[in-house]
């Protein structure tokens, strides 16, 4: 039994990492090609890893796309997840934000002067 969920954390693990790499296309298609486990992927948190190494911990793939205000990929997914879900990752999202700040505006804002 142990096994198995370690087997699901890294394919969590795995689609977060997708979502945060902005890699839409095989995100989708993972979605697409596992119904069964569609729910779990979305609503579960993993570990993702962005391509210049920064980490999130403790995220859904909803909540980083969302942070990371890539719309093209939260309309994705949102068209997979139940409104009520949205709503609910988005009030956890915004209530305790992310070890790298509430949203990226926090970033944006020290780039303008």
């Amino acid at each position: 039994m142990e096994f198995s969920r370690l087997l699901m954390q890294r394919k969590i693990d795995h689609f977060v990492t997708l979502v945060a790499k902005g890699e839409q296309e095989a995100a989708e298609a993972i979605l697409k090609s596992d119904p069964r486990s569609r729910d779990l992927l979305l609503c579960s948190k993993g570990r993702a890893e962005e391509h210049c190494g920064r980490v999130f911990e403790q995220i859904t793939a909803f909540q980083y796309a969302c942070w990371a205000l890539d719309w093209h990929m939260w309309e994705m997914l949102s068209d997979y997840l139940p409104p009520e879900k949205q709503a609910e990752q988005l009030k956890e999202l915004d209530g305790k934000g992310t070890t790298h700040g509430p949203t990226a505006t926090a970033f944006l804002d020290n780039l303008i002067v």
